[in-house]
C-alpha cells in the first residue's frame, strides 16, 4: 500500500481496552530481535537505594512483539511522529494539533 490514495480510503480506527487506557510510564527499552521477530521490553528505571550499589534495577511493565517485516513500518511511524513533534514545538500556541498516525497524509 505505498500509494497515498489507497492509504487515504483505508481507515483503521483504534479502540484501547479500558484496562489499558492509562497506559505505563517507561523510561527503559530493551531491544531483542529474532530472525522473525523483535520483542521490545518497556521497563521503568528504578534509582538505586544506595551509592554503593553498582546496579540498577529495570522493572519490565510492558513486552511488545513485533513480526521483523513489519519493523521498518514501526520506524518510519516513529520518525514520522518524531518529526511532527519537533514541528510542533517550533509552531506558536494555537495553531492546531499533528496526526501522528499518518492517517491525514
Amino acid at each position: 500500500m505505498s500509494d497515498k490514495s489507497e492509504q487515504a480510503q483505508q481507515q483503521i480506527r483504534v479502540t484501547v481496552a479500558p484496562e489499558i487506557e492509562s497506559g505505563v510510564y517507561a523510561n527503559f527499552l530493551h531491544v531483542h530481535s529474532s530472525p522473525w521477530d523483535f520483542i521490545l521490553t518497556f521497563c521503568q528505571m528504578l534509582i538505586p537505594r544506595r551509592e554503593e550499589e553498582t546496579s540498577v534495577e529495570a522493572r519490565a511493565v510492558a513486552r511488545v512483539v513485533i513480526p521483523a517485516p513489519l519493523m521498518d513500518a514501526v520506524i518510519a511511524a516513529l520518525q514520522r511522529s518524531r518529526n511532527q513533534r519537533e514541528k510542533l514545538a517550533e509552531t506558536p500556541k494555537g495553531e492546531g494539533g499533528v496526526d501522528a498516525s499518518g492517517a491525514g497524509e
